[in-house]
């Protein structure tokens, strides 16, 4: 029965036999490449113009329905880029599922075309980001979602950090003005608890001033700059743009200091570890009741009434402080 359906493959000629063994892998080749592990099945599609156009949610309900952490995207100590940072558009379908992006630099608002290792596992993680449906209880509908992707370049070989007693401690955080109301200040801290305010401008509590904070808060803190390795990051990060502040971190652990300088770090692939800690070392010094005027502050101080400055619109305290 087999040999009237089909000849055997000797009575074939030679030629055709070939082109029937290339037909034969050809297609074996074709059905292993388009197979659910193939990468063109797992990537998420770029939008087309058509697919981000729609509701676009403001930042504040952006995050109110996110579902997820954004994540940073790491790279090695030493990549240079071109540019440091993303712009990261998706669109959001009616059940809360990324389905396509758009990415774009932060610098100059240009599209990104080729994508390296890094971005790429950042664009296949994108079908795991999850968003509360935006719209009304009983109708949801498309939106049009933007986010920012920090990147950041991963701390160097690691500098073993001095094992000094709590006392011998001291950080010192200065932020400069800018082209705008940005606060002028310097804060010390020292192991002890003592804290030195130097407030310069668009502040409301100018002068120095020397008040107490507890040992524990400076303890948190000191462990806080050991957990992250900031003794291992550059000592400079700095891009362009004169109009912003800058802020310059000192450390101090007995005779050892490092310093670093973050002028627009952010933009140059300054660890995000960094500005983390320069708000933590506000927190444990308590900066803001000097910058915006408290009854904290009135009461850890006595301020002659040139050190206040008037009201700031953001306060709501009157320019009352005890007589001194």
């Amino acid at each position: 029965m087999g040999t009237s359906l089909m000849k055997r493959t000797s009575d074939i000629p030679f030629e055709s036999s070939r082109r029937v063994s290339i037909g034969v892998l050809t297609s074996i080749g074709l059905a292993l490449s388009a197979g659910p592990a193939s990468a063109a099945t797992r990537e998420m599609p770029e939008c087309g113009e058509q697919q981000l156009l729609g509701y676009e949610p403001s930042d504040t309900e952006v995050k109110a329905h996110r579902q997820f952490s954004i994540p940073t995207v790491h790279y090695a100590f030493g990549t240079k880029l071109p540019a440091w940072g993303l712009i990261l558009t998706v669109h959001v379908d009616a059940a809360g599922r990324v389905t396509c992006y758009q990415l774009k630099e932060t610098q100059r608002y240009e599209r990104i075309k080729m994508l390296n290792r890094e971005r790429r596992e950042l664009v296949a993680g994108l079908k795991a980001w999850r968003y509360t449906p935006f719209g009304r209880t009983n109708e949801a509908y498309v939106a049009i979602v933007t986010e920012r992707i920090s990147e950041d370049e991963l701390p160097g070989a690691h500098r073993p950090v001095a094992n000094v007693p709590l006392a011998a401690a001291r950080i010192l955080l200065q932020r400069s003005s800018c082209y705008g109301p940005c606060p002028d200040y310097t804060v010390e801290v020292r192991g002890s608890g003592q804290v030195h305010y130097v407030g310069n401008s668009f502040v409301d509590v100018r002068g120095e001033h020397d008040y107490q904070v507890s040992a524990a808060e400076v303890a948190r803190l000191v462990e806080s700059m050991r957990a992250k390795d900031l003794w291992s990051v550059r000592d400079r990060y700095s891009w362009g743009g004169y109009d912003n502040p800058a802020y310059k971190l000192t450390l101090q652990l007995g005779d050892e200091i490092h310093t670093i300088e973050d002028s627009n770090g952010d933009e140059v692939g300054m660890p995000e570890v960094v500005r983390a800690f320069e708000s933590e070392v506000d927190e444990a010094a308590h900066s803001k009741k000097w910058i915006e005027l408290s009854n904290e502050a009135l009461d850890t101080s006595c301020m002659p009434s040139a050190l206040l400055r008037p009201v700031h619109r953001r306060t709501k305290h009157a320019a009352i402080h005890p007589a001194c």
